[in-house]
């Protein structure tokens, strides 16, 4: 493992929070003079591992920034997570429009550092951010080792969500990938073009789904989140129906000085169809 001083994903993180800064100066001088339509937000969690859906990414301690804009019903934002002792950096743009609770949000995944993860996908994706080709096909020179096309490490996906406490406790939240690397190989064949082999690699979008209920509750100044998810089909999430997340999550503030409170919380969290048990803590600042 490499060491931190030289972990690529420094340069990345370095690169993202240089974004932030330059988009909170801009913002802030457009908000003179619409405060009472525009917000934003900038902040970033320290979480012990970053734990998603059931599943653990980068397993490693990971800093999580945020930044959003908020103008009447529209929220744009980009949340991150980097790794820090590992290669694993996500960046995920997403755009939001909620009424009342009920929210619409499109979100691009791009993990770049996942690339190599598949054996079957490594020899084909391009790990550039712009790079968007919804490809269905490879054609794969075997005496050259080049190939034509390249999957993209970015991946759509449209969220459903209602979440209301000041209505009910309970909220639901369906999403679904539906273009990018969020592939599935089908077939594999081999056409002779005289002096080289050309191996073809069919894939298809699989448009994995994920369903989540949740139930909130506070007690003793601690706010705790239920939830239950799980997938009706194969997918990303596992090879078939079932519950992939499950697990709780406590949340309170502790007071530091007169004036600030560390926001701090805490989940265990199982995926049952994986029989994989995490329990995480982390803090905002």
């Amino acid at each position: 493992m490499p060491e931190l001083l030289y972990h690529p994903n420094i340069q990345v993180m370095q690169k993202f929070f240089v974004l932030l800064i330059l988009m909170q100066i801009s913002i802030l001088s457009i908000a003179q003079d619409k405060r009472s339509e525009l917000s934003y937000t900038l902040s970033a969690d320290i979480m012990s591992r970053y734990i998603w859906r059931g599943a653990d990414y980068g397993k490693s301690p990971s800093i999580q920034p945020t930044f959003s804009l908020k103008y009447n019903n529209f929220e744009f934002g980009v949340w991150g997570s980097f790794a820090l002792s590992s290669n694993f950096a996500e960046i995920d743009p997403y755009v939001k429009f909620n009424v009342k609770g009920f929210s619409i949000t499109l979100t691009d995944y791009y993990i770049p550092s996942l690339a190599n993860d598949n054996p079957s996908f490594a020899p084909f994706q391009d790990t550039r951010f712009l790079y968007f080709k919804n490809v269905h096909a490879f054609h794969f020179d075997t005496l050259t080792n080049t190939f034509n096309n390249a999957l993209t490490c970015n991946a759509l996906e449209g969220m459903i969500q209602f979440k209301n406490l000041d209505i009910t406790p309970f909220s639901i939240l369906v999403a679904t990938y539906f273009y990018g690397n969020d592939k599935k190989i089908t077939d594999t064949t081999f056409h002779d073009a005289g002096k080289t082999l050309i191996k073809e690699v069919n894939v298809k979008n699989q448009y994995s789904t994920y369903i989540e209920l949740g139930y909130a509750f506070t007690s003793k100044e601690t706010d705790f989140d239920l939830f239950l998810g799980l997938t009706p089909v194969s997918g990303a999430y596992s090879d078939g129906f079932g519950v992939v997340n499950l697990g709780l999550t406590a949340a309170r503030k502790i007071k530091i000085t007169e004036d600030y409170s560390l926001p701090v919380k805490s989940s265990i969290i199982t995926n049952p169809k994986a029989g994989n048990l995490f329990f995480i803590f982390g803090f905002s600042i």
